[in-house]
Order: C-alpha cells, then sequence, then structure tokens
C-alpha cells in the first residue's frame, strides 16, 4: 500500500511517504492518496480505517481487473470512503427541531428544563444520525473490499486447475 500526501505538507502515514508539491496550492494541504495495488494492500487498508481525520483518495492499480471494472471499484471505494454523515445528521437535526418546535408549542406552559430537554433531543438525534451515517459507510466500504478480495482471489485460481 503506497500512501501519498499530496500538497505541501508530509503526512503522516504508515508505509511509504511521499509529499509533492502541485502548481496553484501554495500554502494548502490536500488529501492523502492512497494506491491499493494488490489484496494485501485492500487488507491493510481495512486493518488502519480510522473512524475519524480526513479521508484520502483511492485509487486502485490492480492489474488483474479490467480498466472499466476497476474504475468502477475505485468509484465506490471512493465514495463509502468519503461518507462524512453530515447530511443525514443535518437532516435529523432539521426534523428533530422542526418536532419539538411543534411539541413545544403544543405544551401549555413549556418552562427551561422542557427547552433544554428538547434542545439535548434535537442534538443527540443529529450526533445518532451521523454515528450511523458513518457506520453504515464503514460497512459498505468492508463489503466493497471484501468482494474485490474475494474477487482477486478467483483470478489468481481460477476453477478447474
Amino acid at each position: 500500500m503506497v500512501l501519498k500526501a499530496r500538497g505541501t505538507g508530509t503526512g503522516a502515514a504508515s508505509g511509504r511517504a511521499e509529499a509533492r508539491a502541485r502548481p496553484g496550492l501554495e500554502g494548502r494541504r490536500d488529501k492523502t492518496v492512497l494506491m491499493l495495488r494488490s489484496a494485501e494492500d485492500l487488507g491493510l487498508f481495512i486493518g488502519r480505517r480510522r473512524w475519524f481525520g480526513r479521508p484520502g483518495e483511492i485509487v486502485l492499480r490492480l492489474p488483474a481487473l479490467d480498466p472499466a471494472e476497476r474504475d468502477k471499484a475505485q468509484a465506490r471505494l471512493n465514495f463509502w470512503n468519503q461518507v462524512c454523515g453530515c447530511l443525514p445528521g443535518g437532516l435529523a437535526v432539521l426534523a428533530a427541531t422542526v418536532w419539538k418546535a411543534i411539541a413545544l408549542a403544543r405544551a401549555p406552559a413549556p418552562g427551561p428544563a422542557a427547552l433544554a430537554a428538547a434542545m439535548a433531543t434535537v442534538l443527540l438525534l443529529g450526533i445518532a444520525a451521523k454515528i450511523a451515517a458513518l457506520a453504515l459507510a464503514r460497512a459498505m466500504l468492508v463489503l466493497e473490499i471484501g468482494r474485490l478480495r474475494r474477487r482477486l482471489a478467483a483470478q489468481a485460481d481460477p476453477p478447474g486447475e
């Protein structure tokens, strides 16, 4: 697995790390590029995946896959790798805010405790939705990498040999 930090800074990464400056990016640090070249690299990536932090762009260099299949798999991996959960979290906060506002408007005389409980509910639902989205994206990423590893293993060991 080759990890490259794009931009002007160097990234903390396991494996080989290389910093490259690109024109127009002076003073700005770009995302890390994760080069996955084998089934072993795919397994290492899943084993070392962090839940928080800036995700890197995944670049597949798997010669066993045809280019169209490799591009589709790379797009799926990058999609699931870059899910942050902000949209589901924001929608949950919006829905909970509307729900609690209606509930407070219908209450005869909501006090400060009811308002604090409503605010806590809104915050907790937003956090729960974000965590659920991250967990789902992580599961889908693991499933996709598992599918790729099985595909590579099947090509390395064709049936009938």
